[in-house]
């Protein structure tokens, strides 16, 4: 899989190269023969075509970045001109009339009939130069443009989801300590393993939620932990059934993203006085996840989500800027049952 770096790389070696193929493919003298290399005014404007790909580099990574950005205009202005200057005097035709020669060029030929031909020849010139500049120049702008528009996108991104994540971590500390502080209050002991499995979600949730994307079997690895704990919490009271179907070695996820419907079963849908039901399901293919919750609905989790549940609204949104139309979350709620199933493309 191509990383956004290589792409990029990619891109402009491409580019670049389509570019310089566009004095051959539009030569009025193009033929297999490729004889037209050998005339002067081809050789002319390959070079210019390359010259003006040198100013495109030149003026998206320096002139624009340290003189533009910065708001020194005039400095910018007198450089973009200098370039032309340089350039048009580099790969301007030395003897114009023995170069134009070659040229199928019927404006030519009826200008050259008159004293002013040379001149008309080297106007043409001029104009043709300019417009390729001009266009090379704002070319470089827009990309760059571009560039700082998705650069500034994905910052506000990138906020929005740092925010996000600071609402999860305490939300994760509170539920935690509540399940093992219950069972302290019980004098249950299984403390000690609550308190060992508590320090496996603490390291993973120092270690790997600020990052953006982990491997998914870190995050099934917090999940199990977090059911482990739950089921020292309730004991007999509620039957957990959980398990994982598919490969998960070589996708990734985004951390605490699957584990907040977790938590939500639990937090919703026991009840201590009798027997409840929870089945958490994720089947894993090449692609994709998908993930079901299922638990009996003790307390009313469509008021809970809508009025005080941060961390199902927490997750939403993170599904929404981290997966926008590559997932699918269906919620089914039943009289005596919540479910929900997601289903996130990964590749």
């Amino acid at each position: 899989m191509i990383n956004g770096s290589s792409k990029s790389i990619l891109i402009h070696i491409l580019g670049s190269f389509a570019f310089l193929l566009m004095p051959i493919i539009f030569t009025p003298n193009f033929s297999l023969s490729f004889e037209f290399i050998n005339q002067g005014i081809f050789q002319h404007e390959m070079l210019y075509f390359f010259l003006l790909l040198i100013f495109f580099y030149i003026t998206y990574y320096w002139l624009i970045p340290v003189l533009f950005d910065q708001k020194k205009y005039v400095f910018f202005c007198v450089s973009v001109l200098a370039f032309y200057i340089i350039f048009s005097w580099i790969s301007a035709p030395r003897n114009p009339p023995e170069i134009a020669e070659g040229m199928n060029n019927m404006a030519f030929n009826e200008a050259r009939m008159h004293r002013k031909g040379i001149n008309f020849f080297l106007f043409q010139e001029f104009t043709h130069h300019l417009f390729k500049f001009l266009i090379v120049l704002i070319s470089a702008m827009l990309i760059s443009m571009n560039n700082k528009l998705k650069k500034i996108a994905k910052e506000k991104v990138d906020a929005e989801l740092s925010f996000l994540k600071a609402q999860i971590k305490p939300h994760f500390l509170f539920n935690t300590l509540n399940s093992i502080y219950s069972l302290a209050i019980q004098k249950s002991n299984e403390v000690p393993q609550a308190i060992a499995l508590f320090s496996v979600m603490l390291r993973y949730i120092t270690n790997e939620a600020h990052k953006n994307f982990i491997p998914i079997n870190k995050e099934l690895g917090y999940i199990s932990s977090y059911v482990g704990l739950q089921k020292l919490r309730f004991e007999n009271t509620v039957n957990v059934e959980f398990f994982v179907e598919g490969s998960t070695d070589e996708l990734e996820i985004a951390p605490l993203l699957l584990s907040t419907f977790v938590e939500n079963a639990f937090k919703y849908g026991v009840n201590p006085e009798k027997k409840s039901v929870i089945k958490i399901s994720v089947f894993v293919s090449e692609s994709e996840i998908c993930l079901t919750v299922f638990n009996n609905k003790v307390i009313d989790q469509k008021t809970q989500i809508t009025e005080g549940g941060i961390g199902l609204e927490n997750v939403k949104k993170r599904l929404d800027l981290l997966y926008p139309k590559q997932h699918e979350l269906a919620i089914n709620e039943e009289k005596e049952s919540y479910s929900i199933l997601l289903k996130i493309k990964l590749k």
